[in-house]
C-alpha cells in the first residue's frame, strides 16, 4: 500500500523467507562459511541454535541456495519435525526414488538408503538432510538422526546432517538418551539478536534492498525500533512495516520516533519484547566432540562462496576520506555508463541476428483461454533463478518454434503436428517422439498421438478415497489433501476423478479418488516401452514453453502432449525417452518438479 509513497519496488519488511532480503552480518557469514565447510568436509552432524524470530531459518534458505548451486549436491529438508521415526527413514528413502517394498521394515529401508547413497558416492557428492525446528523431535527421532549419521562407506560419511532449532534443542541433547547424537555433533553454532549499532545497518539494508531510501527512518526512530525490538529481526519487520503504514497514512515522508511510538500501539506483541536468551542453554556450555583443523581443511574453508554483501561495523570518517569515496563513486559510475553502452550495442546486434533466424518457419498462433478464473490461484514460480546460478546461460533458437498452434483435433492439423514431429527426429519416421540411450538431446518434439502413457489413472494402486463434505468445493478439498492446487494437480485429479465433472461443485457429497503423489510415481512408459518422466501440465502454452525452454537449457530432452478440458486445453510436459526407470530415476534425482513442491 505504502511501496509507491516511499517509492519502494517491493515490500522491505515482509516476514518472509526471500533470499534477496537476507541480512549477511559477521555472524551470520560465520554460521554459513562453518555449514557449508563442514559439508564440503562431510563432517557429519552440524548445529544452528537461536532465539525465537533470530533469523534461523532464514540462514537454513540461504544454506540452502548455496547448496544447490552445485548439482553434485543432493538435499533433503524436513519442515514437519512431528514426522514418526519410521515416517522420517520412509520419507528419505522417497526422495531418493527408492521403490516401497510392502511389509519393509526400518532396517531394511536403512539398508537401501546406504545401498543407493554408496551408487550415488562420487568424490564431489553430498547428500544433505536438513532438520528445522528440530527442537520438536521426539527422542525416538533423534535416534534415528544418530544412525542416519552413522552410515559410512569408505571412511566416508554418507549423510550430512544439520540441526536448525531453538535453545530447547540443546537441553533434549544434553538428555542421557541424545548424548550419543549430540557427541557426535563437529560444528554448532548459535545466532543471537542484532546488537544496537547493527539494527540500524539492518534497517538500512532492507530498505536499500527494496529500492527506497536507506535513509527513511531518522536517529530517533531507529534507537526506539533497536529498543523496543531488542535486537529480534522478526520484531523489527513488524515495527518497521507498521511505521511505514502510519507514515504513508499522515504523509510522513521521513519516520520519527513519533510515528513510531503511534505505530506500535497496534503491535501487542511489541509490548512483550524479544525472547530473553538463555545463557545456560549457549553452546559454549557444552563440550562437544570436534575434529581437528588440518591446513588442508583451511584451505578448504576459505575457498567457500558467500553472499558477497557484506556487513562491517560501523566507522566515523572525516571529511577528507567522505570526499574520496564520493569521487571514487564517480569514477565507478562512469565506468558502469560506458560497460552498459558497450553491453547494449554487443545484445543489440545479437537479437537482431535472432530475430532474423527465428522468423523462418514459424506458424500462426492462436490464444488459449485463461485457466484457474474460477478456481484456487497458485502464484506462478520459475524452477530456477537465473540471475545468480549454474544454469545462466545465452540466448539460443529453441526448436519449438512450432509450439504455439491451434490444438482443435481435426485431422489435418493431426497430420500437420506428425509431419512437424518426424521431421524433428533422426533416421526414426515410424515414431513421433526421438530415440536415444538417454535424454542429453536437448530439444523437445510432439507425441501428437498420446503414446506416453499419463502416469496417473483410475484404478491404480495406493489410491486414497476421500470424502467431499457439503459446502466445500472439490478442488479446495483436493487442494487441503495435496497442500497445493495447480494445473498439474488437477491433471491427476481429472485423470483419477472420471465422474466428476465440475471442480467447483459444493453441493455433491461426491467419493475423491486421491493417488500418492511422489517423485518415483511420476515415471511412466510409452507404448514402444522407453521410459519417461512426467514434469507438470500447464493451461498456458507460453508457460509449458518457458518451463521446456528451462529443462533444454539444463540438458533434457522434453515431449509435448495436448488435451481438452471443456473449454480449455492443457499442455503436458515429459522428460526423456530413457532406457530404464533406474536410468530416469538418475537423471532427475535433484530437479525441481515445482508443481508438486508443496506434495513431494
Amino acid at each position: 500500500m505504502y511501496n509507491d509513497f516511499y517509492h519502494f519496488k517491493s515490500e522491505p519488511f515482509e516476514n518472509t523467507l526471500n533470499a534477496k532480503f537476507f541480512f549477511p552480518s559477521d555472524r551470520h557469514r560465520d554460521v554459513l562459511a562453518s555449514f557449508m565447510y563442514g559439508i564440503k568436509q562431510n563432517k557429519g552432524v552440524l548445529m544452528l541454535t537461536g532465539e525465537i524470530g533470530a533469523g534461523k531459518t532464514q540462514a537454513l534458505k540461504v544454506l540452502k541456495d548455496l547448496l544447490s548451486e552445485d548439482k553434485n549436491n543432493k538435499i533433503i529438508e524436513i519442515v514437519n519435525p512431528k514426522l514418526g521415526s519410521e515416517e522420517l527413514f520412509n520419507f528419505i528413502a522417497n526422495c531418493l526414488m527408492i521403490e516401497p517394498v510392502d511389509g519393509c521394515g526400518a532396517n531394511q529401508v536403512l539398508t537401501s538408503i546406504k545401498q543407493k547413497l554408496i551408487s550415488r558416492q562420487t568424490e564431489e557428492f553430498r547428500f544433505v538432510l536438513l532438520l528445522d525446528e528440530a527442537q520438536m523431535l521426539s527422542d525416538d527421532s533423534f535416534e534415528k538422526v544418530r544412525i542416519l549419521s552413522n552410515l559410512e562407506h569408505d571412511s566416508h560419511k554418507l549423510v550430512n546432517i544439520v540441526l536448525v532449532g531453538q535453545p530447547e534443542l540443546i537441553k533434549h541433547l544434553s538428555r542421557v538418551p541424545n548424548q550419543a547424537l549430540l557427541q557426535r555433533v563437529a560444528i554448532a553454532k548459535t545466532l543471537n539478536y542484532l546488537d544496537p549499532h547493527f539494527v540500524r545497518q539492518y534497517i538500512e539494508f532492507r530498505l536499500d534492498t527494496a529500492g527506497g531510501n536507506p535513509h527513511l527512518f531518522n536517529e530517533q526512530a531507529i534507537n526506539k525500533i533497536a529498543e523496543l525490538s531488542q535486537g529480534s529481526p522478526r520484531l523489527i519487520n513488524q515495527i518497521c512495516d507498521a511505521s511505514l503504514f502510519h507514515g504513508f497514512m499522515n504523509e510522513k515522508r521521513i519516520i520519527d520516533s513519533d510515528v513510531v511510538n503511534k505505530a506500535i500501539v497496534d503491535l501487542p506483541l511489541i509490548q512483550l519484547g524479544a525472547f530473553e536468551s538463555e545463557k545456560e542453554d549457549t553452546l559454549e556450555n557444552i563440550e562437544v566432540e570436534k575434529a581437528a583443523v588440518s591446513e588442508s581443511d583451511e584451505d578448504a574453508y576459505a575457498d567457500i562462496s558467500l553472499p558477497t554483501k557484506e556487513v562491517q561495523q560501523p566507522r566515523q570518517y572525516n571529511l577528507n576520506k567522505r570526499l574520496l569515496y564520493k569521487i571514487l563513486a564517480g569514477v565507478v559510475l562512469v565506468l558502469l555508463v560506458w560497460f552498459s553502452f558497450v553491453l547494449f550495442n554487443a545484445f543489440s546486434v545479437v537479437n537482431q541476428a535472432n530475430k532474423e533466424q527465428g522468423t523462418k518457419g514459424r506458424t500462426s498462433q492462436m490464444s488459449q483461454p485463461a485457466a484457474y478464473d474460477d478456481e484456487p490461484r497458485v502464484k506462478r514460480v520459475i524452477p530456477v533463478d537465473h540471475s545468480d546460478s549454474r544454469y545462466q546461460v545465452k540466448t539460443f533458437n529453441s526448436q519449438q518454434d512450432n509450439f504455439d498452434r491451434s490444438y482443435e483435433a481435426t485431422n489435418d492439423i493431426a497430420t500437420q503436428v506428425k509431419t512437424n514431429l518426424d521431421a524433428s527426429t533422426t533416421n526414426q519416421a515410424s515414431q513421433p517422439v526421438v530415440k536415444t540411450n538417454n535424454a542429453e538431446s536437448s530439444r523437445s518434439v510432439w507425441d501428437a498421438e498420446h503414446l506416453i502413457a499419463f502416469p496417473f489413472r483410475e484404478n491404480m494402486k495406493g489410491v486414497s478415497q476421500v470424502t467431499k463434505p457439503s459446502g466445500q468445493a472439490i478442488s479446495q478439498v483436493i487442494k487441503g489433501h495435496y497442500g497445493s492446487w495447480n494445473a498439474s494437480i488437477e491433471d491427476v485429479a481429472r485423470q483419477t476423478n472420471s465422474h466428476i465433472t465440475s471442480f467447483n461443485d459444493i453441493n455433491s457429497h461426491v467419493v475423491l479418488n486421491l493417488p500418492k503423489l511422489s517423485e518415483i510415481n511420476l515415471l511412466t512408459k510409452s507404448k514402444s516401452g522407453e521410459v519417461y518422466v512426467y514434469f507438470g501440465s500447464f493451461t498456458k502454452q507460453s508457460l509449458a514453453k518457458e518451463r521446456a525452454d528451462y529443462l533444454n537449457q539444463i540438458g533434457f530432452q522434453t515431449v509435448f502432449q495436448s488435451e481438452k478440458w471443456d473449454y480449455r486445453y492443457v499442455s503436458r510436459v515429459y522428460i526423456g525417452p530413457y532406457q530404464s526407470f533406474a536410468q530416469a530415476q538418475d537423471a532427475v534425482m535433484n530437479l525441481d518438479f515445482t508443481d508438486f513442491s508443496r506434495v513431494f
